[in-house]
C-alpha cells in the first residue's frame, strides 16, 4: 500500500520551508489506511519532505509485487554515495517479505 500527504506548508512559523511537516488530520489519515491493510502488505508513505530530520540522504526505491531493493545514498559532504543496500522477496504463498 503506497499513501501520499502533502507534507508542504506555505508559511511556517519555522523560516526554514524546507522543513515540511503532516497535520495531525494527516496523521490520523494515513494510520487508518495503514491499519486497513492486509497484515503482510508493505506500507510505504511518500512524502516530500523527510518525516524527521536525519541527515541529508536519500533512499531509492525500486520493486514490483515479488522483490524490492532499498538504496540508500547519503550526503557525504562533497557527493551523495550509494551507502547500503536492502533487499527484499515475497514468499509466494503468504506474501510476507523476507530480507534476502
Amino acid at each position: 500500500m503506497v499513501t501520499g500527504a502533502n507534507s508542504a506548508r506555505p508559511a511556517d512559523w519555522n523560516l526554514d520551508w524546507s522543513r515540511g511537516r503532516l497535520s495531525r488530520c494527516q496523521m490520523v489519515r494515513v494510520a487508518g489506511q495503514h491499519a486497513m491493510a492486509d497484515s503482510c502488505d508493505l506500507r510505504v508513505l511518500v512524502v516530500h519532505h523527510p518525516p524527521a530530520s536525519p541527515p541529508d540522504g536519500f533512499h531509492l526505491i525500486d520493486g514490483n509485487q515479488r522483490r524490492l531493493t532499498i538504496r540508500d545514498w547519503p550526503w557525504t559532504g562533497s557527493v551523495y554515495a550509494e551507502r547500503r543496500v536492502w533487499e527484499f522477496e515475497a514468499d509466494p504463498v503468504t506474501r510476507d517479505w523476507r530480507l534476502v
